[in-house]
């Protein structure tokens, strides 16, 4: 199915400014390069951008030469038609101008003089003043990105005109509109990991954006324009050409539906879950949420537990405001023919209200539940809410069970410092909870440790609580296309964890992650009538060959 892509906004903008032109620094109408001012220049701008990451002339006054070839509100991008034929050394350059581009126009050849800059991984040209009009030419031919091409090619073409003919959707569409893209037709995700594949995303600085993609989706045209490189990510700045979407295929699974002679647990990080009045940034009225926006929510949660994630047992959730919206989600499960669930939920210390909580279905044994940690204290700065030492700000909730075969389990959720906090906040967090999980061990309880721990697979924190509290990481265990919770600049990952003890793992009988979200557009989120996009983290699930009594 061909799906529209979107092309909105103005391409120019122009704030009318005047270029003055000095002496001897005429160019002819139709030249095509900077010959004839080559001997008026500091450097070239393959000089400048050099060929790594960074510039050696940061910091540095230059003059340089180019054709501007795309303009924008706060800037313009130049390049050098002629080039010094060196692969790895880019020859266009962004120049920003905070006032916008004056009277710069595409197909101008300038001479510009300005500060060579590394703004948060883009080198580009600072300056208050325009350039020098001398001359006119045709913008430079763009440069394919090909499937032949690496990561490490990427950087040779930042700030250049280029252009992507086939390629593949390898997130979905978000909310900022960016598309992530892999050039060719590929089958697999790029992984955080991976640092060959050459991914870039497809963003709306110059107003086209690609809008309702998925993963899978395959892209095919001439998108045509600069280079840039902006949060995180190499970013193809479309402004000429044109994109045809095709829907090549639909990761959305399901999960079986649970049986009395099993246990199944997941951890979902829902993703603001608020009530209709609050505000999801408190202060921002912008942010409040909606009577429309709650119901929908809801519905997609509703439809995600009993559709995708088969009904489970114990679903352990993040970043719910409190017991009221629960009870709404409760209601609207039973309503839509789902089974009856009992939630549990205590208030910690976030700052925007967000907690922890468990939907346990009926007839699961609920031995307690107990909020740990919520007066612990640290050294480390910035772990809790600010202007404290607290440890967490949304301090684990301990669920204890009995199966029905007498077994006792203690589940420890959790939803660590954010990836914005440090390392050393998170990983204190994971030292308090290896400790409860061995003070529950020590009372002869399993242990199942869950949830959004923000934290790689790879990282101390998560090593941490395998380690000390003698746990083994399911996540291994999950099927090689859908081992991922989360993906961030385009790249698949986990942040979420379900950590389990040893005669907990040899009864495992199934574990999968349900691809529900990162793997859809955005614009999904606001159909009531699926699950798609409802948070931008993917569910977890674990079963276990344990009964419960229902």
């Amino acid at each position: 199915m061909m799906k529209k892509w979107m092309k909105t906004g103005a391409l120019l903008g122009f704030l009318g400014f005047s270029s003055i032109l000095g002496a001897n620094e005429t160019l002819a109408a139709g030249s095509n390069d900077c010959s004839g001012v080559t001997s008026q220049v500091d450097y070239e701008i393959h000089d400048i951008q050099g060929n790594g990451d960074a510039s050696t002339l940061e910091g540095q006054e230059v003059t340089t030469c180019g054709t501007v070839y795309a303009v924008h509100s706060s800037g313009y991008w130049i390049q050098d038609t002629t080039g010094d034929g060196d692969p790895s050394t880019s020859e266009g350059i962004y120049v920003y101008r905070s006032s916008g581009a004056g009277s710069i126009q595409v197909g101008d050849v300038i001479k510009q003089t300005a500060t060579v800059k590394e703004y948060y991984g883009l080198t580009e040209l600072s300056t208050y003043k325009s350039g020098n009009v001398i001359g006119t030419s045709q913008v430079p031919a763009a440069t394919e990105i090909t499937p032949s091409m690496s990561y490490g090619d990427l950087e040779s073409l930042e700030g250049m005109r280029v252009t992507v003919k086939d390629a593949t959707v390898v997130a979905g569409s978000n909310k900022y509109k960016d598309t992530y893209l892999v050039p060719g037709n590929v089958s697999s995700r790029v992984n955080r990991q991976d640092t060959t594949t050459p991914y870039f995303k497809v963003s709306d600085k110059l107003g086209n954006y690609i809008s309702g993609a998925s993963t899978f989706d395959t892209v095919q045209g001439d998108l045509t324009g600069p280079f840039d490189y902006s949060y995180d990510a190499y970013t193809l700045q479309w402004n000429a050409g044109t994109a045809d979407v095709t829907d090549s295929g639909h990761t959305e699974n399901a999960m079986a539906q649970d049986t009395s002679n099993e246990l199944s647990v997941d951890t979902f990080n829902v993703e603001n879950y608020f009530e209709v009045g609050s505000e999801v940034s408190p202060g921002d009225p912008g942010t409040k949420v909606t009577q429309e926006e709650f119901d929908t929510k809801t519905a997609k949660l509703s439809h995600a537990i009993r559709s995708n994630l088969g009904s489970p047992d114990i679903l352990a959730l993040q970043e719910v405001e409190n017991n009221q919206v629960l009870d709404e989600l409760v209601s609207k499960v039973s309503a839509d023919g789902g089974p009856l669930y009992t939630p549990y939920l205590v208030e910690g210390n976030d700052g925007r209200g967000i907690d922890v909580a468990y939907l346990v279905k009926d007839g699961v044994n609920v031995q307690s539940v107990t909020q740990v940690g919520k007066n612990a204290t640290t050294n480390e700065s910035g772990c809790g809410p600010s202007g404290t030492n607290l440890l967490f700000s949304r301090p684990p909730l301990v669920l204890n069970i009995q199966t029905d075969d007498g077994t006792t389990i203690s589940i420890i959720n959790n939803h660590f410092k954010s990836k914005s906090g440090s390392d050393a906040c998170r990983n204190a967090q994971a030292d308090f909870v290896a400790d409860t999980a061995n003070d529950e061990a020590a009372n002869g309880h399993e242990i199942i440790v869950t949830g959004d721990l923000n934290s790689y697979k790879d990282e101390q924190s998560v090593n941490t609580i395998e380690t000390n509290a003698n746990l083994s990481n399911v996540i291994y265990d999950i099927p090689a296309e859908n081992r991922f919770s989360y993906i961030y600049t385009g790249k698949a990952q986990f942040l979420d964890h379900i950590l389990v003890s040893g005669n907990l793992y040899n009864q495992m009988i199934d574990t999968d992650s349900a691809k529900i979200n990162p793997d859809f557009a955005y614009s999904n989120g606001s159909d009531a009538t699926n699950a798609l996009s409802v948070s931008d983290h993917d569910p977890l699930h674990a079963v276990f060959n344990y009964g419960t009594s229902y």
